[in-house]
């Protein structure tokens, strides 16, 4: 598909592809891979247009087997009209997150949880966003405690309450959107990128950061040399003889799903 190449834009600069499209006996899986597989691409809606993205994703969906590909079109369907109806909320009431008043975010967020089960059953709501409403009702609990003056043990309290998993993964969204906007602002410059991450997170992590991306590219290297032996019509024993040599157990693991993804893509360029 020639109006919507990833590994050309901007939006998608240095990243992997995050979630993925599972398919287990034949049926969808339906977890929250899935639905950060969707946001990946839909992010890039104002570089490219909603219909070039919504097309490819529909592509890859449609290459899965069936019945898995039909309940993938299905979920991107009602994903696509839940986001169109949250989108209008908040163009019409002109209430985003930012500045609304308390009574305001809890309005939305009751409104936003009914609107999800009116798209969706009830297993897709609990694998789509059981973790982000649990963190949502605790921030605007958190807000609230706030405004009415609790103290610091109070708030301490509140905070020590919230689950493991749901700490780590605010701690995790905060991070993910510095790092992917310091990459948006280094652009194509690697000194400038190493320079504002040491800025932001000190001189250790930048340097594990630069380690992750090292770790990153030589996956993509190794990925692209196994492509080519499978394009020259390498042997089987060729092709084991290279994975063992050059991928670890875990990186097996994902080669086969790695080189649909790749497949795929190159498919509808």
């Amino acid at each position: 598909m020639a109006g919507f190449n990833p590994a050309e834009m901007a939006t998608f600069r240095g990243a992997d592809e995050d979630g993925d499209l599972v398919v287990m006996n034949g049926r969808l899986l339906i977890n929250r891979s899935l639905r950060r597989w969707m946001d990946f691409y839909l992010s890039a809606v104002g570089e490219k247009s909603l219909e070039d993205i919504v097309a490819y994703m529909e592509s890859r969906m449609r290459s899965l087997p069936a019945p898995a590909n039909a309940e993938a079109l299905e979920i991107l369907g009602s994903y696509l009209s839940y986001r169109r109806d949250i989108d209008d909320y908040d163009e019409i009431t002109a209430r985003k997150i930012q500045g609304s008043d308390l009574a305001s975010l809890n309005a939305r967020m009751e409104w936003i949880t009914q609107v999800r089960r009116l798209h969706f059953s009830d297993d897709v709501v609990a694998a789509f966003f059981a973790d982000e409403e649990a963190l949502d009702r605790f921030t605007l609990k958190r807000m609230a405690l706030v405004q009415s003056g609790a103290s610091g043990e109070e708030l301490a309290a509140a905070d020590e309450a919230l689950p493991t998993t749901l700490k780590m993964k605010r701690e995790q969204s905060g991070m993910a959107a510095q790092l992917q906007a310091l990459r948006q602002e280094a652009g194509d410059d690697p000194v400038l990128l190493q320079t504002l991450r040491e800025e932001q997170f000190g001189a250790d992590a930048a340097a594990r950061l630069a380690l992750l991306d090292q770790t990153r590219q030589l996956w993509h290297q190794k990925l692209d040399h196994y492509q080519s032996l499978i394009d020259a019509g390498a042997d089987e024993a060729r092709l084991t003889a290279y994975r063992a040599e050059n991928f670890s157990s875990a990186e097996s693991a994902r080669l086969d799903a790695a080189l649909q993804v790749r497949q795929s893509q190159l498919a509808l360029k």
